[in-house]
Parts: structure tokens; sequence; C-alpha cells
């Protein structure tokens, strides 16, 4: 079976100050993305699909991937704002117009965008995030031994293994049922280890708290070519209001993962298994 890595990279780092998946970070100036793509190889991925942007060091990495394993498969697909798929009508004109906006429309669209290139199963990662080897493995298998073609997988971090020595973090609080499937992801902004207890996080934006061993979603996802249709009709709905006379800001609006699987769980159309890992995120 072939199973497909899809690396989000189109992203313009501003909050890193750059490109923090080019960043030089290991012995040999070995970036993250270069880990993420050695440690899937090694668990049998056997086809790379980099979303990008038209961002010069990012084509110029285009190259440097080219040449890591080159008897692998790879595709790169460019994330732009208005080019790969058919919009309504009503929002074509407001699409050409959008002279303000520069960011992408999200790592749901993000993905979407690889909808022509892949017919396998596929994982998704950011390339500015180290996952660890072992969630390569579990995800790998989980999907080669999958027979249900709505069933996506995604490894569940422990929330006091994801924390920054540098600030508070957001993260996809996870709630899972008695099965091990995903019921929600809740965003929690501005996470930090509790200073009165270790074994409490510190949701600073609201004052509540969390145990450090809660799982979160870190945004690295396993799924089945099934959900291009969800994500396709995601999308189209983000960009229509529910007032067909007004249509929404376009101009700042992103659409998330998690906002397409969630509504996709309530409405019976996926399930998706939580493996948790034992990773430290970095």
């Amino acid at each position: 079976m072939t199973l497909a890595l899809v690396v989000l990279a189109a992203g313009s780092g501003s909050r890193f100050g750059g490109n923090k998946h080019l960043a030089d970070v290991g012995p040999s100036g070995q970036s993250l993305l270069e880990y993420s793509v050695h440690d899937a190889l090694l668990a049998g991925f056997d086809h790379i699909v980099m979303v990008i942007s038209h961002d010069a060091d990012q084509i110029a990495l285009t190259e440097k991937l080219r040449l890591q394993s080159s008897s692998i498969r790879k595709d790169f697909v460019f994330q732009s704002l208005t080019d790969g798929h058919e919009h309504p009508a009503e929002i074509k004109h407001q699409l050409q117009s959008l002279g303000g906006r520069t960011k992408p429309w999200g790592t749901a669209h993000a993905v979407l965008s690889c909808c022509d290139v892949i017919d396998s199963p596929f994982v998704v990662i950011n390339a500015d995030d180290f996952y660890g080897a072992s969630n390569f493995h579990k995800l790998a298998e989980f999907l080669r031994l999958c027979t249900d073609p709505t069933m996506s997988v995604m490894p569940g971090y422990q929330l006091g293994k994801t924390l920054s020595h540098h600030g508070g973090v957001n993260r996809g609080i996870c709630t899972v049922d008695d099965d091990g499937l995903l019921v929600d992801v809740a965003e929690a902004l501005d996470i930090v280890i509790d200073s009165d207890n270790p074994q409490q996080c510190l949701v600073r934006s609201d004052a509540t708290r969390l145990p450090v061993h809660c799982l979160v979603s870190m945004n690295m996802w396993g799924f089945q070519p099934t959900v291009f249709p969800l994500l396709q009709r995601a999308f189209q709905n983000f960009l229509i209001a529910e007032d067909s006379t007004t249509l929404p800001d376009l101009t700042k609006r992103e659409l998330y993962i998690p906002n397409v699987v969630c509504a996709a769980i309530q409405n019976g159309e996926i399930g998706v298994k939580l493996l948790p890992s034992q990773e430290i995120w970095q």
C-alpha cells in the first residue's frame, strides 16, 4: 500500500520571524522538515507531498528535498488564494479582488490543495514541528490495517510534554470516548505549567487548569482519500455566509483541520482513532 506524507509548509512563519522549518537544528545543519521526512521514510512512507507558497526560500527547499531519497515519489503543491478549486459564483469576484489578503486559507485548505496528487491513505504534519519517529510508525501501521474508508487517526500527546520554555502555547484539548475515538478538539490558549502544582497546566486565557497528562492534538493526522469531499464541502461553506446576502470577511479568516474533523464527527461522517503518544513535542 502506498502511504503519503503531506507536509504543510506554506505558512509565513511570522511568529518565529522566518521559515522555522528551514532553520538549521541538527548537528550537520539538518532542518526540522528533513527529520520528519527521514522518520516517515523509515516508517514506510513512499510518497512525499509538500504544500508550499511561492516564497523563494521554500522553492529552494524543494530542490534540496528532491535529492533526498530520490527513489520515492515527490509532489510539490502551491497553496494559493484563488487557484485549484471551483468557488461559488457569488464569491468569485470578491476572491479576485482580495488585494489585502496574503495569508493562505488555513490548514484544511492546504490539505485540500493536495487532492489531485493523492489517491492513498496519507498523514498530514506541519513542516515546523518535530513529532517523534514512533508516531509515524503508529499512524502508518493503523492506516495499513484499517479497512474502514471513513476512519481517520491521530496521535494524542500529553499536554505536559508539549509546552515551551519560551512562553505560553495554544493546544487543541482532545475529548475521547470509551472506545478511544475522538469526540472533540477544543482550543485552549496561552498554556503554561502551573507554578503552584507541577502536575497541572494553567490556561492563562481563562484561568482554568488541566492535568499535565491530558491529551492534545499537535496537528498530525492520518486520513483516507475519502476526506477530500468533506474538505471541499467545508471550504465552500466557509466561504459563503449563512445569510447569502452578506459575504464573510475573507481577508483574515482561516479554516483549520480540527474545524472540519469535529464537524464531520458530529455528523457521523468520519471517525478518528486517537492513539496515545509518549513523544515529546519540539
